[in-house]
């Protein structure tokens, strides 16, 4: 790397802080307070909240040169960066004490730290236990997203790093090194599964009577901080107003919607209801939909479906079952957002599977439906599902079909469907599984956000 390429210098006597956003119980029914580090102020300025609590052991004093900003990815170990803050001003040393409190709304107060004319403290009035919170951790000069995902995973592997700029995201492992012959050193760099953020530094330190030595880790997380082709080149956080602007006008992807109102983000049976009354509203579209996104099966027999198709929900237990007489087609759809392929076991030569979908692929080939002589098989999943084509029987039978995709064409053709109620809200429901990670909590908490600065308190 050349010094043209370099972002910003990492100092090496320094260390760089991780600190997942965007997780835990607090989030159930309060405003996380991280909401900010990606938001820009009134004043102009940035401020970061470091999870938990806003404050750090005191060991770390003005030793942070860089933190990551990440949250939680679908794979186990594995966090997506989602901005780094740099050029910092550490302006809490808190450890939660009301002296520190105090000095804390000095600074908010004389620094006049306004989100859309409310102060930071204001807006987080509703959460528990405010009167103790601590609001504000840094003031970062600078604030970059990246222009592509980039994930950084702690699983230990010997798999190389997926870095190529042809590459639709960033993969970089930091464990991909060997255990030292001394079992009481090591350079495995485990992050705590409860721990919300981590310290890594250019140096050896304990660890659970370990010696860890984290200087291979810190030279993967500098390369990325550094490498200026992975970063956007301008702050990219917005003020309040401008986001406002957005999730009013229903651009944005925190719209609030019935589906929120009645808790039901993940229920797989709301969402093959939604997907039975869209599909029926519009049967030009849904034709048009089947025969580009679904397209065909694995013997590449093209769909061609005809506007006289028939829908029916939990027909032979299968969640969505399309038949068409005029083309003799049948097509089976199983919708999943959390659960996984379920049924009976089925014990193959290689492996054992579920039987569940083979069950809809006896049905939908049995003699009541010998009159089809097309049979199309998918499966509908979030952007961020676990699901392969490998969990999937019989073999080379379904497709999969990610929401991104039935988003994506929907949206596309929305005038089409501008007479169909409830269609907006069902482009809002789809729109929130449409990321290669579940971000409902993200989503949830900008929400609260942005509701707790419009209201009079």
């Amino acid at each position: 790397m050349n010094n043209n390429e370099i972002l910003h210098k990492v100092d090496n006597n320094k260390e760089i802080l991780i600190n997942k956003m965007y997780v835990g119980r607090y989030l159930n029914d309060n405003i996380g307070h991280e909401v900010i580090n990606l938001i820009k102020s009134d004043n102009g300025q940035n401020y970061i909240y470091v999870n938990p609590y806003g404050s750090m052991d005191k060991k770390h004093n003005n030793k942070i040169d860089t933190i990551l900003l990440v949250r939680n990815s679908n794979i186990k170990d594995t966090f997506e960066i989602l901005a780094q803050a740099y050029d910092l001003e550490q302006v809490n040393f808190s450890q939660r004490k009301n002296k520190d409190r105090e000095k804390q709304l000095e600074y908010i107060y004389e620094n006049s730290i306004k989100y859309n004319d409310k102060y930071v403290n204001k807006i987080f009035y509703e959460n528990e236990k405010n009167e103790e919170a601590i609001y504000i951790s840094f003031r970062a000069n600078k604030v970059k997203r990246p222009k592509k995902p980039i994930y950084i995973s702690f699983l230990p592997t010997t798999q190389k790093d997926i870095c190529d700029k042809d590459s639709k995201y960033i993969l970089i492992y930091l464990n991909s090194c060997k255990q030292q012959n001394n079992t009481n050193k090591t350079n495995i760099v485990n992050i705590a599964k409860q721990s919300l953020k981590m310290y890594i530094g250019n140096k050896e330190i304990k660890y659970n009577n370990k010696i860890v030595d984290q200087s291979k880790v810190f030279e993967k997380l500098k390369y990325i901080i550094e490498n200026s082709d992975y970063w956007k080149k301008e702050n990219s956080t917005k003020k309040v107003k401008e986001i406002i602007q957005e999730y009013e006008n229903g651009t944005d992807i925190n719209h609030f919607n019935i589906i929120d109102i009645i808790d039901k983000n993940y229920d797989e049976v709301i969402f093959s209801n939604m997907f039975k009354y869209i599909f029926s509203a519009n049967p030009k579209a849904f034709c048009s939909f089947a025969n580009t996104v679904l397209k065909n099966n694995f013997k590449n027999n093209k769909l061609n479906l005809s506007e006289q198709f028939n829908i029916e929900r939990e027909k032979g237990h299968t969640d969505l079952l399309i038949t068409d007489k005029t083309n003799k087609n049948i097509i089976v759809i199983e919708n999943k957002i959390k659960s996984g392929i379920n049924g009976k076991d089925l014990f193959l030569e290689v492996k054992k599977v579920k039987g569940q979908l083979y069950e809809y692929y006896r049905y939908a080939n049995g003699e009541i439906f010998e009159y089809y002589k097309n049979k199309f098989f998918y499966i509908f999943v979030p952007d961020y599902s676990y699901i392969s084509e490998t969990d999937l029987y019989p073999k080379n039978t379904y497709k999969i079909i990610k929401y991104s995709q039935i988003y994506d064409f929907f949206y596309k053709y929305r005038k089409s469907f501008e007479n169909v109620l409830y269609f907006k809200e069902f482009l809002y429901a789809l729109q929130k599984h449409i990321s290669n990670t579940d971000n409902i909590l993200e989503q949830t908490t900008h929400k609260r956000f942005i509701e707790s600065i419009k209201s009079k308190n």
